[in-house]
């Protein structure tokens, strides 16, 4: 069945410092796809990068068995966290995650979903090794 989602977001570009505030194209294309193609979800521990104010991370919560939304500026994460709460999911939660510093962890997880994360291009190389590290167990 159709699913509505509540966030609260700004329509500027940028706010607080951060580009997060906001749901940007990418990220509705892949809540379309990732409803499409539930079946992949199914059972699955999900990581999102860059989770924004967390509509993908909410979307996806109803098709997987948990998720964690991470980002880095507080203000991200407090929104991703409203957004959780305001839709009443219970399989998934919200954790800083700094790509800079990310080490290699045992964290099981079976997929990374990422959408409209990168602006500066500078911030591509930890990036790629953030996803190296979160994917490293497989």
């Amino acid at each position: 069945g159709s699913h509505y989602h509540a966030t609260k977001e700004t329509v500027a570009m940028c706010s607080k410092g951060t580009t997060g505030l906001r749901t940007w194209q990418a990220c509705l294309a892949l809540c379309q796809w990732a409803t499409d193609n539930n079946h992949i979800f199914k059972h699955k521990k999900v990581l999102e990068l860059g989770c924004g104010v967390g509509l993908l991370g909410c979307v996806i919560s109803h098709l997987c068995d948990e998720i964690t939304l991470t980002d880095y500026h507080n203000s991200v994460l407090k929104a991703a966290q409203h957004t959780l709460d305001v839709n009443s999911v219970s399989n998934g939660n919200v954790s800083v995650l700094d790509w800079s510093r990310s080490c290699v962890e045992d964290d099981n997880l079976d997929i990374v979903v990422a959408a409209d994360v990168v602006f500066d291009p500078t911030i591509v190389p930890d990036l790629v090794k953030t996803i190296k590290n979160k994917l490293r167990y497989f």
